[in-house]
């Protein structure tokens, strides 16, 4: 994988998780407009969401930020 994707997919994933932490709804739908295609899907065990709104908004339902952050 050449340098250049290495950064856009680190950044990509960085995007993604300042967005999840991010306690502002438009802030965190302006994070995810760097990082999220627009009618993407977002797979895990509890839930099947379609676009960059429903993640944004599934955040809201969360307790909390990711479990990673600081």
């Amino acid at each position: 994988m050449s340098e250049a994707i290495c950064q856009t997919v680190v950044a990509s994933v960085l995007h993604y998780v300042a967005a999840w932490n991010e306690p502002n709804v438009a802030t965190r739908l302006q994070i995810l407009e760097r990082c999220w295609a627009e009618h993407a899907g977002y797979v895990d065990p509890n839930v099947e969401l379609c676009g960059r709104t429903a993640l944004c908004e599934r955040r809201c339902t969360r307790d909390g930020p990711a479990p990673t952050s600081k």
